[in-house]
């Protein structure tokens, strides 16, 4: 992996700042203008001067994303947007609204001017077009991509789209089987939110998704780092993260592991807080902020969830995905310069 390049700013200047400062002047040319028309027609040349994100999470799901986000956002010189946003990759079709670039920048209206600040978004990685909008929006910008053994990720985005209803074939081996027709959009949960999703083999291939933000990014503004880092050394990883983002370390709390595999108790309370009847909704809606919405839904949602009991992938399947995923590791490693060969060890 090549050694970091970040260079360190001009005195008085944070990191944050001046690669912000940066991802600014790129808006105000219109450079992202060009990305699918990222901006809209009307939005040239007037964007008020605010935060803007300098790097980004771009993936990939269940590979330790989301704890690496909720670490660097306890960072006091790092921010973090909420949420995942997905404002980048115009071909990612959720069946949610897009936000628009307002709603966007103000994710980070509270980032102070000293702060690195960011956002988490999984599936930019496994989008066409991300890559293209985000060096359009920020040619500065700092990309990080974690990876994990795509076996082991498929069984535990399974196990997450079960849980959140995006998923409705409880038996891994008959929704892979099921991908032929959900590409072609049938046999798609009606509570599912991102169809795409649900193309397991296509959202684990990382090689070609690795390769697209290095083809569009100098290398130096890209690090690849695997999920057996951070179980094997999380500390270690995180001073690398943080160094990359160029803010100084400090001292930290003992790093606890979050995202923890969890299973639903009962789809059918699940399925009630996701379409709930019209009049309770409508109700709901009259009666309480969205903020006590939201709050209300994750603590059913909390509740409604408990251990993992699926145990380990079928040794039978784990063989078969993996002849499948062979060429696509060898690849990466050649991408990478990655010794991966514990990942192929591991599907025998």
């Amino acid at each position: 992996m090549p050694r970091s390049g970040f260079r360190v700013p001009p005195t008085g200047v944070s990191a944050g700042h001046a690669t912000s400062q940066a991802c600014l002047r790129g808006q105000a040319r219109g450079e992202h203008r060009s990305a699918i028309g990222l901006l809209g027609p009307a939005a040239s040349g007037r964007i008020a001067p605010m935060r803007s994100p300098e790097f980004f999470i771009v993936g990939a799901p269940k590979c330790g994303t989301t704890f690496l986000a909720q670490y660097l956002s306890k960072h006091p010189q790092v921010f973090v947007a909420a949420g995942e946003p997905h404002y980048f990759g115009s071909d990612l079709r959720f069946t949610t609204r897009r936000i628009s670039l307002e709603e966007y920048l103000a994710l980070f209206k509270s980032a102070d001017s000293s702060q690195a600040a960011g956002e988490k978004s999984p599936h930019y990685l496994f989008s066409d077009r991300a890559a293209t909008e985000i060096k359009a929006f920020c040619p500065a910008a700092k990309i990080i991509i974690m990876l994990r053994d795509p076996v082991d990720m498929i069984w535990s985005l399974h196990g997450q789209k079960l849980r959140s209803l995006n998923e409705d074939i409880a038996d891994l081996e008959e929704a892979l089987a099921a991908e032929d027709e959900r590409s072609r959009g049938l046999r798609i949960p009606d509570t599912n939110v991102f169809p795409r999703g649900l193309l397991y083999t296509q959202v684990a291939r990382f090689a070609p998704q690795v390769a697209r933000f290095l083809d569009v990014f100098p290398r130096e503004q890209v690090r690849v780092w695997l999920f057996d880092d951070l179980t094997a050394d999380a500390d270690g990883l995180l001073d690398r993260v943080i160094g990359f983002l160029g803010v100084p370390a400090r001292e930290r709390e003992r790093v606890l592991p979050v995202n923890p595999a969890r299973a639903l108790k009962s789809r059918r309370v699940q399925r009630l807080m996701l379409r709930p009847p019209r009049a309770v909704s409508a109700g709901a809606r009259m009666l309480l902020p969205r903020r006590v919405r939201r709050g209300v839904f994750r603590a059913v949602s909390s509740m409604n969830t408990g251990p993992d009991e699926r145990g380990a992938m079928p040794r039978e399947l784990r063989r078969t995905l993996g002849r499948r995923f062979e060429a696509d590791v060898r690849e990466l490693e050649a991408l990478l310069g990655l010794d991966l060969s514990a990942w192929i060890a591991s599907w025998q």
